[in-house]
């Protein structure tokens, strides 16, 4: 079995081709992090700043991924959905490239949501239930995320400040 260091420098190594698919040897299904800045601790880092500790460099908004279908057995998705320019998109390739999607983002009724200049969307679990239903045989699953601040009694909330989403197909 190939280690993150191994499967890095491989990708080094290789020639830069555009639009070049990454191949990972067909006995590896890793975790894949998408926008490593979650630091969700995924087998392979994907993002595009290279001050983060990443192993493949590359814009989110730029589809498709340099990745083959079904690659990874789980893809994790932090806090990233809200920031690019076209989230249904986004979420085609991550199923095309996962088995399984994780997706964190902020409630769309929390401070956590309209706080960030950077946030291009705000979700809630209708619009995912909405993706599904007009995507063929992908199933969605939405639960709370245990980020729940008013057990540190930093605030008063009837709700999640944010919540966790699982599609597949």
């Amino acid at each position: 079995m190939q280690s993150k260091t191994e499967f890095a420098i491989e990708l080094e190594e290789r020639p830069q081709v555009p639009n070049a698919r990454i191949h990972i040897p067909d006995n590896i299904l890793p975790v894949l992090c998408v926008g490593s800045s979650c630091r969700c601790n995924g087998d392979i880092n994907l993002d595009l700043d290279r001050n983060l500790p990443i192993d493949v460099a590359w814009n989110l908004n730029r589809l498709p991924y340099p990745f083959a279908d079904k690659q990874f057995r789980k893809v994790l998705c932090h806090h990233v959905l809200e920031h690019l320019d076209y989230p249904e998109r986004v979420l085609d390739e991550l199923l095309r490239i996962g088995k399984l999607v994780e997706v964190r983002v902020p409630n769309r009724i929390g401070s956590m949501a309209l706080s960030d200049p950077t946030h291009k969307w705000v979700f809630n679990r209708r619009w995912f239930w909405k993706y599904a239903a007009s995507r063929k045989n992908v199933k969605v699953n939405t639960g709370n995320t245990m980020m729940d601040w008013s057990r540190f009694n930093l605030i008063r909330c009837p709700f999640p400040l944010e919540f966790y989403v699982w599609l597949w197909k």
